[in-house]
């Protein structure tokens, strides 16, 4: 049955009434509630040295990037941190503060003079870290030392450190409290972000390593190097080193050089490979260089923190609670390294240069005058212990540490040898050979003075000197040798002699 116009016409305004009237209802508004861990997003970026955000932080970053020297340079980190606006999602505005640090909630209310409390990076509410959120960039040092409050304030620009850039191995990065009860202050059950609970890092595809935080390496390696000699031959040199067990802490080595009158750098005219100085921010951390702050900022720290002359407070730690929960993290990727970077620069270092060198040289001679030195003053671990540098770094020369005396590519941790040619003969040399871990920590492993290239004779002129060629020459052969010797060694003159022959043709 059709319906009726009259019908019709009546029901549309009533249908609009309905909805008009539901528009005007309240909504069931959701009640606001406290930011989680899962309502944050914290990128972490590199700095340059003026302090600018670079790229953002990879996988390798996080592992390797907090050394000694950036420490020292005062290269900081930059975190964006940001509450995410989820759709209908409500957040109190309750008051929130971003640390920089390691065990941040256990000793924020803490009473223990032994423990330094962490640097405060961010203050505010919760509405200051929504949309564009809080950036704060921080030393590597913070990650480490806490703050000595009787100097100074917490805040990050204002603190002084309780300590200095030495000793300390561990993991930490940026801690975050939202306020929610009656007590005044951040709780230990307070903390929703903590510093090993990191979000949107830059995956690499050559790292496995989960990240727990921002880890920081402030001990150079263990050197457990038992001798170290040096075998010459024509323009180079075979720098060889005793190594009981491979080390899983040391990455790799390099061989610094200088010429021992002058203490000028050995090799002026390195190729490329030898030219490639640290950079500031590197493309990609691979476990293959070292850093010292005379390379990495020559000019003077990118940024110090207040009072950093002053005399560090040896009995603070700072929390090095977290740094025996991150040293298998950072070991781990040494012994990666030394698989994936080291066996492709390396081998040829080892292998082809160890047999040439022994085919070139004469041990007897050389052997002698590296070991007389070695055994003049030797120490109860079998190095000399006139092959050490001193104490306090040097300006210049190899005890400097500086780029413009390597004399070598990266040589794998596991590596006991390596030829450095180039060099000129009858010109005493003093090498030094520069242990380092995947954290580019680098330590001085042995030193060798007074180390001559010089020229070698070829296997018929050497054969002729030890006078045991008879009277055979490469353009004579004589018929009958003295008994004994035409052995191996008479037959291979014979046919080597014959071949020379035949090369040289009429100039016999």
């Amino acid at each position: 049955m059709p319906s009726s116009p009259v019908f019709a016409r009546s029901a549309a305004p009533l249908a609009l009434s309905a909805l008009l009237a539901f528009a005007a209802a309240p909504a069931g508004a959701q009640e606001p509630v406290a930011p989680g861990a899962d309502a944050f997003s914290i990128l972490y970026y590199l700095t340059d040295s003026a302090g600018d955000r670079g790229r953002l932080m990879t996988t390798y970053d996080f592992q390797r990037f907090a050394n000694i020297a950036r420490c020292e340079c005062g290269q900081r980190i930059e975190a964006l941190v940001r509450i995410l606006n989820k759709s209908g999602t409500t957040y109190s505005n309750v008051p929130m503060t971003a640390y920089v640090g390691s065990t941040c909630s256990t000793i924020e209310n803490t009473v223990n003079s032994t423990f330094r409390r962490c640097a405060i990076g961010a203050n505010g509410f919760t509405s200051d870290f929504q949309y564009s959120g809080q950036a704060v960039k921080f030393s590597p040092l913070w990650l480490y030392r806490g703050v000595d409050e009787s100097l100074g304030d917490r805040n990050l620009s204002d603190a002084f450190a309780a300590g200095d850039c030495r000793g300390g191995i561990g993991a930490a990065g940026v801690w975050v409290c939202a306020q929610t009860d009656s007590l005044s202050g951040c709780q230990d059950g307070e903390f929703i972000i903590t510093g090993t609970q990191q979000n949107n890092v830059l995956p690499d595809p050559m790292s496995t390593m989960p990240v727990n935080g921002i880890a920081f390496d402030f001990v150079p390696p263990a050197v457990d190097i038992t001798s170290i000699d040096a075998v010459v031959g024509d323009g180079a040199v075979e720098v060889r080193w005793g190594l009981p067990q491979v080390n899983p802490d040391i990455a790799g080595y390099r061989v610094l050089c200088e010429e021992a009158a002058t203490g000028l750098p050995g090799l002026p005219d390195r190729n490329t490979d030898l030219l490639t100085r640290p950079p500031v921010i590197p493309n990609r951390l691979d476990g293959t260089l070292y850093f010292t702050k005379e390379n990495l900022c020559p000019d003077g720290p990118f940024w110090s923190p207040p009072g950093w002359s002053e005399e560090p407070d040896t009995t603070s730690t700072g929390g090095d609670t977290d740094a025996t929960t991150t040293t298998d993290a950072t070991t781990t990727d040494a012994t990666t390294t030394d698989a994936t970077t080291t066996d492709a620069t390396t081998t040829d270092a080892t292998t082809t240069d160890a047999t040439t060198t022994d085919a070139t040289t004469t041990d007897a001679t050389t052997t002698d005058a590296t070991t007389t030195d070695a055994t003049t003053d030797t120490d109860t671990d079998g190095v000399t212990e006139s092959a050490f540098c001193p104490g306090e770094r040097p300006s210049t020369g190899v005890c400097s540490l500086k780029w413009d005396y390597v004399c070598s590519l990266h040589i794998g941790g596991a590596s006991k040898s390596v030829r450095i040619s180039g060099l000129k003969n009858d010109t005493p040399y003093n090498f030094l050979l520069v242990a380092y871990d995947s954290a580019g920590n680098p330590i001085e492993a042995g030193l060798l003075n007074d180390v001559a290239p010089r020229a070698t004779n070829d296997f018929w002129d050497q054969c002729v000197d030890d006078q045991v060629c008879g009277n055979a020459g490469f353009c004579r052969v004589e018929p009958q040798a003295p008994s004994g010797l035409l052995g191996p060694l008479g037959l291979a003159l014979v046919f080597l002699g014959a071949a020379r022959r035949r090369r040289q043709g009429a100039a016999c």
